[in-house]
């Protein structure tokens, strides 16, 4: 099953660009966006983050444990499907 990984542009500065980036790379069945705005009201600007299949938020303090949370979370949806 494809999943869908969005960030919002403003939180390139946390490194979520290198984590999309990643994602892509090690994962075939992944689409990843990055958007001007998700609509989560100046959460780019406090921490690392990204949306999946457009219903589950992650957030994290950094770019590796967001990168661990999203490892996490697509093995478990993987598991659910």
């Amino acid at each position: 099953m494809a999943h869908r990984i969005e960030s919002c542009i403003g939180n390139r500065s946390f490194g979520t660009d290198d984590i999309l980036d990643r994602a892509q790379a090690e994962f075939g069945d992944v689409e990843v966006r990055e958007w001007g705005c998700l609509g989560n009201c100046h959460r780019c600007f406090r921490a690392p983050f990204v949306l999946i299949d457009d219903l589950k938020l992650i957030e994290a303090p950094d770019a590796d444990t967001l990168w661990q949370r999203l490892l996490e979370t697509l093995s478990q949806r993987s598991a659910e499907a």
